[in-house]
């Protein structure tokens, strides 16, 4: 790959961060250290688009409870490494100030039961996995 495409693909992946993280100026600052966010499933917008560690618990339980909307998933181990949108068959995460943030906008969390099992709670309630 010659130097200048290379240089062009990283300075879009910064932005690319930068724009998923947000700015003050959106409304949307990037967690401040130790602040607790949300992990909002289901409204990642793009290949890349997402924080770290989808387990093949949460590809499993979403597609019970979503009815196998989310098979395009792959296991994910680091942010940025997903591979299309939420609407497009991909289950990740993005960070939201809050669970209500998250719901407002249509996604989702990932809790777990009194026995430690995984259940999705959205703007609707608590669903089952299993």
């Amino acid at each position: 790959m010659a130097k200048r495409e290379r240089m062009l693909e990283i300075a879009a992946l910064t932005l690319s961060v930068g724009a998923a993280l947000g700015t003050p100026e959106d409304g949307v600052a990037a967690p401040k250290k130790g602040q607790k966010t949300a992990e909002c499933y289901g409204i990642n917008t793009c290949r890349g688009n997402n924080g770290c560690a989808i387990s093949k618990d949460h590809i499993e339980a979403a597609n019970k409870v979503y009815k196998e909307h989310y098979t395009k998933s792959k296991i994910i181990d680091c942010a940025g490494n997903s591979e299309g949108s939420a609407k497009g068959g991909v289950l990740a995460w993005v960070s939201k100030p809050t669970n209500d943030e998250c719901w407002k906008e249509g996604g989702f969390v990932f809790e777990k039961d009194a026995g430690g099992k995984l259940i999705i709670r959205d703007k609707e309630g608590v669903k089952k996995s299993g």
